[in-house]
């Protein structure tokens, strides 16, 4: 087909009988300018193709940019969607068809029918289109039935309507195929813009909210108004809106081409509440309690609190209101309760007062009466002198009796914690402040009339009432039992002088040389000791002073060792530092490799210097022998286990291990071997592990393990 021979035909699908739905036509979500029809849903045409487009008001967008097309405006408005058909991008030739799919079964015997609505222009505009039912199984499409010819008629639009008998019961996917055929020259464009539910936006579900009381003489009207649907009410009634007048259950079930939809509602009448009346005004004890009840039918509640319940619990005192209320009036109403406390006072603890003081005892109580211990009735009492005195009170929630205990006191006497004092260390000193009818408080908020000196400090105690206070305080000092250290033994260099100095640690001083002053100058040699003392004790303390010479050091004679063998240098001195020619610092070195060796040792008295140089030549060379198997079996051959060497084997030990390592035979004599036995048990043929642990003369210390074969 030529580009510029084109075709046009725009259809709309209006109704399609027997609740059967197109459901292929109701795309919105398609976006434009995807493929939306694949070349096996348009009767196995593989070169057939389809692509989307869009109707903004004023123009067509989406579609393949190479089709070259010229389209005539909808007839319905802005969002109608479209779908062309051609057998490439370019629209160049060949036949074109779209196909519709049904979204039900067909039943046999029954007759279906839709109307197309559509509208073609451009050149070849004379052409006819053959739409034909197809029953459809996957993947082959088969009995196709002539549904007749739908003529192109250029700009003007066209209705046509197309009618088929089902012939059999078919399930599966069934198509009506719209075509030019296959040798045709006209494109064609479907466009679906009416008479397609758009099932997105459709409620999922509807409710007429919660069912309601009406009051008497009211009306409700029910609205179920919802866009292409139809109605059925429980009266029978299909229209929209249903009156309600009176009480009862009513229900409604829409239906569209989307579902079915239904809810109920209950409707009941009710009339004005009546009068409430929450009783006279109520006085209460603590702790009692009054339930308010304002119970009615129909109603509802509203407590001065704002709770809704039918009854209220009164719990304090104060002033409560309810409005009873439906859809049809209200009463309100209200009550003042009071609360009377039982008797509630405290005296407090036993008091004294002072010479000439008063007190005055206050038992006062609403609506009480009142007996004290000297039978008298008033709610005070006048205390003037000592002793006990009580009141019993009662009133209508309750009765208290209280007492108390009343003394009259004298101020304290003076007090004296002595002259200040000076105390050796580890001494005490106890003072004590007891009197009568007084309390203590000292410098530390102790509270005991005695108080125990340990460190040194200034104490003061107050002795008190409440008639008065007296007060006292004493410094104590103390003097620490005297301590020296004279500090470490001392080496020190021929020539040296040194000062030991014991000032401030006392003040008496005596030296090994009876010398009493605080130093004493060291310049030789031997033990230095000192005691000091005070009036608390004495202590002593040696030290040994050591004065030596410069180092010195000699590493010997040059020498030569055999291969292998090491040598240790050993150039210690005491509180030496040392250098050799390495940069190590050890006070000996290891040699193992020919070479010039020297050190230099190096103390604060002054340094010395040492070499020597060793060679090495071949020896002859130790080796170990370690047999991989033995058969003790007491034949006189190969009996015994027995690694042997060359050479002397020092700090030797041979253990035998099972393969679980469990120890099973060690020696450390290197001519003692393993005859097979744990103690004095044979053991089984099999591989053991053995561990050999020695060294030569003059060689570092090895070891050796590995399996050996024990053979029965």
């Amino acid at each position: 087909m030529s580009k510029y021979a084109l075709s046009t035909i725009l259809i709309f699908f209006t109704y399609f009988s027997y609740a059967q739905e197109i459901i292929d036509t109701c795309f919105t979500s398609v976006d434009v300018g995807t493929d939306f029809i694949s070349s096996a849903d348009l009767a196995n045409n593989s070169s057939i193709e389809a692509d989307v487009l869009e109707w903004t008001g004023t123009d067509w967008i989406g579609g393949w940019p190479t089709a070259n097309l010229t389209l005539a405006p909808p007839g319905d408005g802005v969002g109608c969607r479209a779908i062309f058909i051609g057998n490439g991008q370019t629209w160049t030739s060949g036949g074109e068809g779209f196909g519709l799919r049904l979204s039900e079964s067909l039943i046999a015997g029954q007759t279906y029918s839709f109307s197309i609505t559509y509208v073609s222009h451009g050149v070849g505009s004379d052409g006819v289109f053959a739409p034909t039912f197809y029953t459809h199984d996957s993947p082959t499409i088969n009995g196709a039935t002539d549904l007749g010819l739908m003529t192109a008629v250029g700009y003007d639009w066209e209705t046509h309507t197309f009618s088929f008998t089902a012939t059999l019961a078919q399930a599966g996917h069934n198509w009506i195929l719209i075509h030019s055929g296959i040798d045709g020259s006209s494109g064609l464009i479907n466009s679906f813009c009416e008479s397609c539910q758009d099932c997105d936006s459709f409620p999922q579900t509807f409710s007429f909210g919660p069912d309601v009381i009406l009051c008497d003489g009211t009306t409700l009207t029910l609205d179920a108004s919802t866009v292409n649907s139809t109605y059925l009410w429980q009266d029978g009634s299909s229209d929209s809106q249903l009156t309600v007048s009176q009480a009862g259950s009513y229900w409604v079930e829409i239906t569209n081409d989307c579902g079915i939809l239904t809810d109920t509602i209950n409707v009941s009448f009710g009339s004005q509440p009546q009068p409430v009346n929450l009783g006279m005004d109520a006085g209460l004890c603590q702790g009692e309690t009054l339930l308010l009840d304002a119970t009615a039918n129909n109603v509802n509640y509203l407590w001065q609190d704002g709770s809704s319940g039918s009854t209220f619990l009164v719990t304090q005192p104060g002033t409560y209101s309810v409005e009873v209320f439906n859809g049809c009036g209200s009463e309100t109403d209200e009550i003042t309760v009071n609360y009377t406390n039982p008797p509630n006072f405290d005296f407090g603890n036993d008091i004294s007062l002072c010479d000439g003081e008063t007190l005055v005892l206050d038992a006062s109580t609403e609506n009480a009466t009142y007996l004290w211990q000297d039978g008298s009735n008033n709610a005070q009492f006048l205390v003037t002198q000592t002793g006990s005195y009580s009141v019993h009170v009662e009133n209508d929630c309750g009765m208290l009796t209280e007492s108390i205990n009343v003394s009259y006191l004298s101020p304290p006497q003076s007090i004296d914690l002595g002259e200040d004092v000076d105390l050796c260390d580890g001494e005490t000193l106890s003072l004590d402040v007891t009197a009568s009818n007084v309390e203590y408080l000292w410098q530390d908020n102790s509270t005991n009339p005695t108080f125990t000196i340990e460190q040194p400090g200034t104490y003061s105690v107050e002795v008190y009432n409440d008639c008065g206070s007296e007060m006292d305080d004493i410094s104590v000092s103390y003097t620490s039992l005297p301590q020296v250290d004279l500090g470490a033994d001392v080496t020190a260099c021929d020539g040296d002088s040194i000062t030991l100095d014991v000032s401030g640690t006392t003040d008496n001083f005596l030296w090994q040389d009876n010398s009493t002053t605080p130093f004493q100058l060291v310049t030789t040699s031997g033990d230095y000791w000192v005691e000091v003392s005070n009036h608390c004790g004495s202590d002593a303390d040696t030290v040994l002073f050591q004065f030596n010479g410069s180092p010195s050091v000699a590493l010997g004679n040059d020498t030569t060792l055999c291969l292998e063998r090491t040598l240790l240098l050993d150039a210690f001195f005491p509180d030496a530092t040392y250098l050799w020619q390495d940069g190590s610092v050890a006070p000996n070195f290891l040699v193992s490799t020919p070479g010039i060796y020297d050190v230099t040792v190096t103390t604060d008295c002054g340094d010395d210097h040492s070499n020597i140089i060793v060679d090495y030549e071949n020896c002859v060379l130790c080796d170990i022998y370690i047999p991989n198997v033995f058969s003790p079996n007491d034949d006189g051959r190969n009996d015994i286990f027995l690694p042997l060497s060359n050479c002397s084997l020092e700090n030797y030990t041979l253990s035998i291990f099972s393969r679980w390592g469990e120890l099973l035979f060690e020696t450390n004599d290197p001519g003692q071997g393993w005859n097979g036995k744990m103690q004095s048990e044979s053991l089984p043929a099999g591989v053991y592990v053995y561990q050999i642990s020695f060294h030569f003369v003059d060689l570092p210390q090895k070891v050796k393990s590995g399996s050996i074969t024990l053979v029965r």
